[in-house]
């Protein structure tokens, strides 16, 4: 399973794109997040950037670029209990 660490500059989201849902008036805002052709200099795999209308691509809107994002694959291989390692130790043949 890969999983994205990802960071956003709260700064530079714009505030026109924020959104109130619900009852309790939550603020949401669209963004996309979009997988980089090469690796970043930081080691960045994807980018973020606020969601544009239809509208806004067809005007040919600059994108807002807010964030980015890594890509990584958690270990695995199964930790060792201490037990495990104990007893190990107790069976390597060393004296002490």
């Amino acid at each position: 399973m890969t999983f994205l660490t990802i960071s956003i500059c709260l700064s530079d989201l714009p505030k026109e794109k924020i959104k109130e849902f619900g009852s309790d008036r939550k603020k949401w805002i669209d963004l996309t997040c979009v997988k980089r052709r090469q690796v970043g200099k930081d080691g960045d795999t994807h980018f973020i950037c606020v969601k544009q209308t239809k509208e806004e691509r067809e005007a040919k809107a600059p994108v807002i670029y807010v964030g980015r994002a890594k890509e990584y694959e958690p270990s695995t291989a199964p930790e060792k209990s201490v037990q495990n390692t104990l007893v190990e130790q107790q069976n390597d043949g060393l004296p002490f």
